[in-house]
């Protein structure tokens, strides 16, 4: 994986690994860890896009010097609702390392580090995190650009606009997600 993500001049990314753990290598140490090497690529990527079982804010950020990035696309999904046919998974994103923190920590790191991010590209079209509500397993997508909460259909890609949700003033509760993966081969 570290080879693919030290190619050069990479102008669009689309690495979906939330159906795979990466193994940790015994001369690389924390290679589970891909973030900074993703980032590393932002400054010649045009379109990022990223659902994976393990995320950190990293994964966004740009060194500083990168002031105008021609970045315009951005897509980071932290739902695992849809790892494989045969699990019913409310499942999201854990971050690199995990310390303990749940989702809602996640999700606002980076919510924030993709503010930042998008004030660094030149022209930015699409910067959405993706996730889903509990118990009901729904789609949601922030548009980081507008703040924008939108719900999304299983027929509508991660970039459509979907239908406008009013934001609850209160979040949902954070729930071990890790408790219900079944298989539907599994007998009750």
């Amino acid at each position: 994986m570290r080879a693919l993500l030290s190619a050069e001049n990479l102008t669009v990314l689309e690495l979906d690994l939330c159906g795979t753990r990466l193994t940790l290598q015994q001369d690389h140490g924390d290679d589970d860890h891909i973030c900074g090497n993703i980032a590393a690529l932002l400054p010649t990527l045009r379109r990022l896009s990223l659902p994976l079982r393990n995320i950190c804010p990293d994964v966004l950020k740009c060194q500083p010097y990168a002031a105008s990035l021609r970045l315009s696309e951005v897509l980071v999904n932290l739902s695992l609702s849809r790892e494989s046919p045969l699990t019913t998974s409310a499942a999201h994103s854990t971050r690199c390392g995990s310390t303990g923190e749940g989702l809602l920590e996640l999700e606002a790191d980076i919510q924030d580090q993709a503010k930042a991010l998008a004030a660094q590209m030149t022209s930015p079209k699409i910067v959405r995190i993706l996730t889903h509500t509990l118990p009901k397993i729904e789609m949601r997508s922030l548009d980081v650009l507008t703040g924008k909460l939108m719900d999304l259909t299983d027929e509508m890609a991660w970039d459509d606009d979907g239908k406008t949700v009013e934001e609850d003033s209160d979040p949902e509760p954070e729930i071990d997600t890790d408790d219900f993966s079944t298989s539907s081969d599994e007998s009750p």
